[in-house]
């Protein structure tokens, strides 16, 4: 897989983030910077690239939106280009999510990386 700044990556640890430039300068093997997170990975650390945000999406994510507030994604169609999200009986649009995502106003925590992250009750 060719990656080329403008993509969006899902890392290994869980993030999805847009590359925002292409360093191969470092001795480390860490040469894409990417924007939200304001770290470079290499290419060991990309699970999966591409142009379209919605290729890296999966049932089981979880997105923060400032008024729904912390939702599961429950469904993806991609025929009809929307997201089935937790507890909701509309669906948002891959248009509007995309939109919202480049603007900050939606965040993703992958599933991968929720499950790092939980505090499990009871270990």
């Amino acid at each position: 897989m060719k990656i080329e700044v403008g993509m969006y990556v899902r890392t290994n640890d869980g993030y999805i983030d847009k590359i925002t430039r292409k360093d191969d300068f470092y001795d480390v093997g860490l040469k894409y910077l990417l924007n939200k997170l304001e770290i470079y990975v290499s290419d060991y650390e990309i699970k999966k690239a591409s142009y379209d945000i919605m290729d890296l999406i999966k049932e089981d994510d979880v997105i923060k939106h400032p008024i729904l507030g912390i939702r599961g994604i429950t469904n993806i169609n991609l025929e009809r280009k929307e997201i089935g999200v937790d507890g909701l009986t509309w669906c948002i649009n891959f248009e509007n999510f995309k939109e919202a995502f480049e603007l900050g106003t939606i965040q993703i925590l992958t599933h991968e990386h929720f499950e790092k992250e939980s505090y499990k009750i009871g270990e």
